[in-house]
């Protein structure tokens, strides 16, 4: 079978359709086809990979024997799908706490007795709101939790949210095991906005005068757990097999590992030059870390974020982006690919050319540009909200 031929097949096996215009070759997932499935659906992760990208390209580009690298794991796409797809092992590096412990989770196969065993303790330790407990005065069940402080977070939640939260927060924490402290710490990263009075849809995090919908702590946390558990199910039963061994470092992407060398294949997808930080988005769930999100920020912006609030963050953006495709050069084996998913920036009315750039970074470091096509974004794959970045370029360059 030719390799085009192989190419489309894999593709359309995964839904994602295929289509020419001239010499340029353009990729896109229909609405209905699923993102979330698995473990893929236990965190809104803003910005999110989608999956079947990821897929296509560890299908196409590495063998079962390979190591593979993503130097920006964010929700964990790559890992998982690396996993799935059988590989040997699969690295992931991220500045953020938040990123690491969701991607944690998404890559862990757990036993479902003690899944269901550690969700009831947790369901139990989380106090009842006031008029449930008629019986009980707040001043006496506040004595008897310590609230986690959250400095100038703390105006997002309500007194009884606080209060419920970090009493849910500190047992999560208490649990020995650290996959299945990450499972039940993801649950709770991904219903903080929903139980807070901020925006649920916005990069940011911001007051929402006019949101609708608070959710109870207890009730939310109780659907969500339960509905993990149920994507687990599905997630364990096509990974039961997989010998993929996933390694998570905390570390920003300009700075390969020494260790890691002879890479198979790196993938990167860094946001979009004009996102804000990542370290905004989880701002909520870094107070609970007793992290500020400021204090990653930085790191952010200039290896992984945007040119927002940087001086000269346009400058800084690129040379970045720049020492991670050399990097992600002199870290992979000879034939070994580097994917990069990227898509162009703009400042005020003027467009910042990213994908072209990046094929010019790659051959500047050595890299042949072997396959240059274009992901048609969507409200199924993460359209934009300014809605002005219609698509994003997927490169790859093989190591010669």
């Amino acid at each position: 079978m030719a390799a085009n031929q192989m190419e489309k097949d894999t593709l359309g096996e995964l839904g994602i359709k295929q289509s020419f215009v001239g010499d340029r070759e353009f990729w896109e997932i229909p609405h209905g086809i699923p993102t979330r499935e698995g473990s893929h659906g236990y965190f809104r992760y803003i910005g999110k990979f989608p999956p079947q990208i990821a897929r296509a390209i560890i299908e196409q580009y590495s063998s079962e024997k390979d190591v593979i690298l993503d130097p920006m794991c964010g929700g964990g796409t790559t890992l998982t799908e690396s996993l799935l797809a059988r590989r040997r092992k699969a690295i992931g590096y991220d500045v953020n706490p938040v990123s690491l412990s969701v991607s944690r989770a998404v890559t862990s196969i757990y036993d479902r007795n003690a899944l269901e065993e550690i969700s009831r303790r947790l369901f139990d330790a989380i106090p009842e709101d006031e008029k449930a407990r008629p019986l009980i005065s707040r001043a006496t069940q506040k004595t008897a939790v310590k609230l986690v402080e959250l400095g100038e977070n703390a105006k997002f939640f309500t007194p009884e949210a606080h209060l419920q939260l970090s009493a849910l927060f500190r047992e999560i924490e208490r649990i020995k095991d650290e996959n299945l402290c990450a499972f039940f710490r993801t649950a709770f990263f991904s219903i903080l906005r929903r139980v807070s009075l901020c925006n649920v849809k916005k990069m940011n995090i911001e007051f929402d005068r006019e949101k609708k919908k608070i959710w109870p702590v207890a009730e939310l946390f109780r659907k969500t757990v339960e509905a993990n558990i149920l994507l687990h199910d599905s997630f364990a039963a096509d990974a039961l097999h997989s010998k993929c061994k996933v390694e998570l470092r905390h570390r920003d992407a300009s700075q390969f590992d020494a260790q890691d060398k002879q890479l198979g294949l790196v993938i990167a997808h860094p946001p979009y030059m004009s996102n804000t930080a990542f370290s905004e988005s989880t701002q909520l769930q870094l107070a609970f870390l007793g992290i500020d999100h400021k204090s990653i920020w930085k790191k952010e912006l200039r290896h992984r974020g945007s040119y927002l609030h940087e001086p000269d963050g346009v400058r800084k953006y690129l040379v970045g982006w720049c020492k991670i495709v050399r990097q992600a050069f002199s870290a992979l084996k000879k034939g070994g690919h580097f994917a990069a998913v990227v898509g162009d920036g703009q400042v005020d009315t003027v467009r910042i050319p990213v994908g072209i750039m990046t094929k010019e970074f790659c051959e500047d470091s050595g890299f042949e540009v072997v396959r240059h096509a274009e992901h048609i974004l969507n409200n199924n794959t993460g359209r934009t909200l300014n809605r002005r970045m219609r698509t994003q370029h997927i490169v790859i360059a093989r190591k010669p």
